[in-house]
């Protein structure tokens, strides 16, 4: 087969799942494309470089054009939340230590090396929080991120078959970590693609499960969701992300134990703290035993985690204020990332450490790492005790932290553009809805819908 016919049976391809997505998530506001669109564009590559234009740089934020679709983004974010009569303070009050951590972030850009570019990462952090918002706003929250996660698979996931298999030139990269070529598909590292690939798995796999018992009326949907489900093994396979393809089996697994009531009970009985017991004596046996090796050799990986300890060893020894860190996303300036890399022997320049917690500490200091674990303990709480209403979003929230939290063991994926980390957002945030003291107030005044708005009388009596 020709590319050029790959590529016009990938796009009626596109296109029917777009159709599927409409039948079933017909509720949605246009809104939802915005969202949509910034996760597309953090989950692939540059905007910028889809047209030829000059390369985006890590370290000047890109070229101009990249900066101008996100500002659009950002602002059409905004004026959706504002016509949505969105309560800032409601949201803060609801996500207190979230919105701490993000005030610390924006603090930290004043001790950056360059507070400028620090400054402009941490607008885009604001983004990633209103991209959310939106999503979380609207009137059916779970289906909402059902039909993101779904339209997003749609972009994505096709997409980077047709260029893996027909267009080599854009589908793999050199790595200079394995001496050869990986696939990357429509990302430019074959880690950025796991982590795309993790994000829309557990929610094609949430959505199948959620419409399974309505397999007969929806038929086509189910076989879509399945049809980019079976897309992802094998870009799984082609790609080898054995970090995702874990982190994607064990949510995939706590969905499935969440649809059972004997385990959600058990989970809700053990709560939080006993699943930190239950970490804890693991990694005591882990150190008693060692069976984590043979884990890590079936994954494909050493214990060693390809060269990763070396990473992290080597970063702990660069001078920085344990406090307080190096600034917001400012550890890999140009001369320290030269400095690490030549230090390890590496002829290439890294631009992560290789786990998300480290690059947390790196980044912000231990006063970070403390916010992001409170963050982390608290949103994992808000979810273990909505179980008990055997809501599947929960379990989907359950199934995102979990994959996160140990996908980050490895990777980098906390805070910044990245597609996983909007996903843990979607997870762990909450958007406090008008009271049911609210919605009878409207139901009194006998809104219909005409002005003023139902949105209007809703903020008011909240």
């Amino acid at each position: 087969m020709s590319a050029s016919v790959a590529t016009g049976i990938c796009v009626c391809l596109i296109l029917w799942l777009l159709a599927r997505d409409r039948t079933l998530h017909s509720r949605c506001s246009g809104n939802l494309w915005i969202p949509v669109l910034w996760l597309c564009i953090i989950g692939s590559r540059p905007v910028a470089s889809w047209f030829g234009l000059e390369p985006a740089d890590a370290h000047t934020e890109g070229s101009p054009f990249d900066r101008l679709v996100f500002l659009a983004l950002i602002l059409a974010a905004f004026v959706a939340l504002q016509r949505r009569k969105v309560s800032w303070v409601r949201v803060a009050a609801a996500n207190k230590w979230l919105f701490v951590l993000m005030i610390y972030f924006g603090i930290s850009t004043l001790w950056a090396d360059d507070p400028f570019i620090s400054f402009k990462r941490w607008i885009k952090e604001i983004g990633n929080f209103a991209m959310v918002l939106v999503v979380l706003s609207e009137e059916e929250p779970a289906t909402a991120v059902k039909s993101v996660l779904f339209r997003c698979g749609i972009f994505l996931i096709p997409t980077s078959v047709l260029l893996i298999k027909y267009y080599p030139d854009l589908g793999r990269y050199y790595n200079p970590f394995i001496w050869t070529y990986s696939y990357g598909g429509v990302t430019t590292n074959k880690n950025d693609l796991g982590m795309g690939l993790f994000a829309c798995t557990i929610g094609l796999y949430w959505g199948i499960l959620d419409l399974w018992h309505q397999r007969s009326e929806h038929r086509k949907e189910v076989f879509a969701h399945l049809l980019l489900i079976g897309m992802c093994l094998w870009l799984y396979a082609k790609a080898n992300c054995a970090t995702a393809l874990a982190c994607s089996a064990l949510g995939a697994g706590i969905l499935s134990a969440m649809k059972v009531p004997a385990f959600r009970n058990a989970l809700q009985r053990v709560g939080l703290w006993g699943l930190l017991i239950l970490a804890l004596t693991t990694l005591f046996l882990n150190a008693l035993f060692n069976p984590m090796e043979v884990v890590v050799e079936g994954l494909g990986r050493n214990m060693t985690f390809t060269g990763r300890t070396d990473i992290w060893h080597q970063v702990l020894q660069v001078d920085i204020n344990p406090l307080i860190g190096a600034g917001y996303n400012s550890f890999w300036q140009p001369g320290r990332a030269e400095s690490v890399s030549k230090a390890l022997g590496f002829f290439f320049t890294l631009q992560e450490a290789h786990n998300g917690y480290l690059e947390t500490y790196l980044n912000s200091g231990l006063i970070g790492l403390v916010l992001l674990v409170i963050v982390l303990q608290g949103g994992a709480r808000r979810i273990i005790n909505g179980l008990d209403a055997g809501d599947s979003y929960e379990a989907f929230c359950l199934a995102v932290l979990v994959g996160a939290v140990l996908y980050n063991m490895t990777e980098s994926a906390f805070c910044g553009l990245l597609i996983l980390w909007v996903i843990l957002l979607l997870a762990i945030m909450r958007f406090p809805r008008p009271s049911n003291a609210a919605r009878d107030i409207v139901s009194e005044l006998g809104v219909q819908g005409s002005k003023p708005s139902v949105e209007y009388y809703l903020h008011e009596a909240s």
